[in-house]
């Protein structure tokens, strides 16, 4: 079939800069939940991204181009993909991590980077120019590993210094929430002569954090977003980091955002329009908030 990119560009809820959501493979490149195994699967992603008004995607590379999976039907399926989401004025947005990746940075060079820099050059030689990436974004959470320590923040501060000279595009990372909440467990760390906590460490060394702000109500949302955007937003301090407020939609994860219920849409939109107030409206008018992000497209898809 023929894929259709959209005409007129996605224009995100409550005049956000932007509305993102994640994408993921959820297993091998071409398994039967794979949204860009096809060109059905693809148009049905931009329709969705229309009707949505979403103008980011963070699209889950490494099925298709990281470690072993390189090939060139691979690249050629995964080009095809960002090519018509971009010619939709949607940005894409590499997306992969795991745990380990702060200490583990040289098993990220060869799995991670050097397959990201073949296929930047893949897409010059073919002429698919419209299929590069917009950035790049570690979902390294090691927070999940119990008793890390310092090592990890400073690693993953590390290799997005070092990934953004490689690759010369934008860098972010995702987050949890409470990595930038003093009242939390969250660790103050010392890095490059500063003693800060560790989520403002992550601020001042990416070009983008996206809060996984996983909380089930928007006051909620909003309290723990606050540590970020106060950090982010200072005037005349040269930070004014982009920060996307993550939202969770996906069935079975406890304690956060809706499962799947009659009118779960509907009730995330009211939620997520009061954080956009809040860090849109005076007196938090920096440019810091650019917009929510949901997570992830399998269960948002479902939605009603």
């Amino acid at each position: 079939m023929t894929i259709t990119a959209l005409t007129t560009p996605p224009s995100p809820p409550n005049s956000n800069a932007e509305r993102a959501m994640t994408v993921w493979i959820n297993g091998s490149a071409g398994n039967t939940n794979d949204p860009i195994k096809s060109d059905s699967t693809i148009q049905s992603l931009i329709t969705f991204c229309g009707n949505n008004n979403i103008n980011v995607v963070f699209l889950d590379v490494y099925p298709y181009v990281g470690g072993g999976n390189w090939s060139s039907a691979n690249a050629t399926q995964l080009a095809r993909a960002v090519h018509y989401l971009r010619a939709s004025y949607i940005r894409v947005i590499a997306m992969a991590g795991n745990n380990d990746w702060g200490h583990n940075q040289q098993w990220v060079a060869k799995n991670v980077l050097k397959a990201m820099q073949q296929y930047d050059q893949w897409c010059d030689q073919s002429s698919n120019n419209m299929s590069h990436f917009d950035g790049l974004a570690y979902d390294v959470e090691y927070w999940t590993v119990a008793n890390y320590t310092s090592t990890e923040p400073i690693g993953l501060c590390d290799l997005m210094i070092s990934t953004k000279k490689l690759l010369n595009i934008p860098i972010g990372c995702f987050a949890t929430q409470w990595l930038a909440d003093g009242t939390s467990a969250a660790l103050t760390v010392t890095y490059n002569g500063v003693s800060q906590l560790e989520g403002l460490h992550l601020m001042d060394h990416s070009d983008f954090v996206v809060v996984m702000d996983y909380y089930n109500t928007s006051s909620s949302q909003i309290s723990q977003f606050q540590n970020w955007y106060n950090y982010a937003s200072v005037t005349a301090s040269a930070r004014n980091y982009g920060l996307y407020c993550g939202a969770e939609v996906g069935s079975g994860a406890g304690g956060t955002y809706w499962t799947g219920s009659s009118g779960a849409k509907a009730t995330m939109e009211t939620a997520q329009t009061s954080v956009s107030n809040s860090f849109t409206g005076s007196p938090n008018t920096n440019m810091s908030f650019l917009g929510a992000c949901i997570d992830p497209y399998y269960w948002y898809n479902q939605m009603t």
